[in-house]
């Protein structure tokens, strides 16, 4: 069930999404489709979800073909041969093998982000695995769209780059912050005001926070993975999901543990916030 005030809409977790014995996925469109049932693989729309997988859930290797952004909130992830744990956020360029993938003993949760409806296509490499059967059929628009043209190529030379807090952190008032393009430019990145590949900031609030009114040019959302926030007198706790059209005005109160939250737009443009008072863009240069 979504909450609505204006020009937000707040997902929870466990709203409208796919079951399938190897997970449970929540899939939203950064755009005007908002939560779906099936990514429209031709949309160039950034795409975002949750999943959980459980202890034993596992997939077999593939790739995307494109820019993705994976954010580990409980639990741990073995892909290609390296574990990820709570808390790692991890760039994947496109066509990188992931090899098994497999969970940990708690299982995993997962935060995904996509450049595109494109990229939200899985090529596995063994499609007579059970697992791949299983998940084009629940896919149907997946497969079809893997199945009915010819496959891209793996690439053994693209990589998988994580997040270094030490190296990528930026301060503001109350708040560090870490950039991320979701292309070439990965972490660290500023916003090019005229930039059009998604662009995503992860944001580490101290307790009591105020981040004052201020839009965005463009879609973005903002997700919650611990702590508390108000956004707009909404009480958002872990795994609520915002969604929030282009020029609305958003203001946020953090609660009094803090809060982490990924905040995710649709192009660097839309990054760039616009402060009611202008004056408060010294103290959140990004938001």
């Amino acid at each position: 069930m979504s909450m609505k005030d204006e020009n937000l809409s707040v997902t929870p977790f466990v709203g409208k999404g796919s079951n399938t014995s190897m997970f449970y996925a929540t899939t939203i469109q950064l755009g005007p489709a908002g939560v779906v049932d099936q990514p429209d693989v031709e949309s160039k729309r950034p795409y975002y979800g949750f999943a959980r997988v459980g202890h034993g859930q596992t997939a077999g290797s593939h790739f995307h073909d494109g820019y993705s952004l994976l954010m580990f909130t409980e639990g741990e992830y073995e892909i290609a041969g390296e574990t990820y744990g709570a808390g790692t956020v991890t760039l994947i360029e496109p066509r990188v093998p992931t090899g098994e993938c497999v969970p940990g003993r708690e299982g995993v949760t997962e935060l995904y982000i996509y450049d595109s409806g494109y990229c939200t296509i899985p090529f596995f490499q063994d499609l007579a695995d059970s697992r791949t059967v299983e998940l084009y059929e629940s896919f149907p628009a997946l497969k079809e769209r893997a199945l009915s043209r010819p496959r891209p190529p793996a690439d053994p030379s693209a990589k998988a780059v994580t997040l270094d807090r030490s190296k990528h952190g930026r301060k503001g008032r109350g708040v560090t912050l870490y950039t991320c393009q979701i292309g070439p430019a990965g972490f660290g990145a500023s916003p090019d005001p005229r930039g059009t590949r998604p662009f995503a900031l992860l944001l580490e609030f101290e307790p009591g926070t105020v981040v004052p009114a201020h839009s965005h040019s463009g879609w973005s959302s903002l997700v919650i993975f611990a702590g508390s926030a108000e956004v707009n007198g909404l009480m958002l706790q872990k795994e609520n999901s915002v969604h929030i059209e282009p020029d609305a005005e958003v203001a946020l109160k953090i609660g009094d543990r803090g809060a982490s939250m990924l905040r995710f737009f649709d192009t660097e443009a839309a990054a760039m916030p616009r402060f009611a008072n202008p004056a408060d863009a010294a103290s959140f240069p990004l938001i």
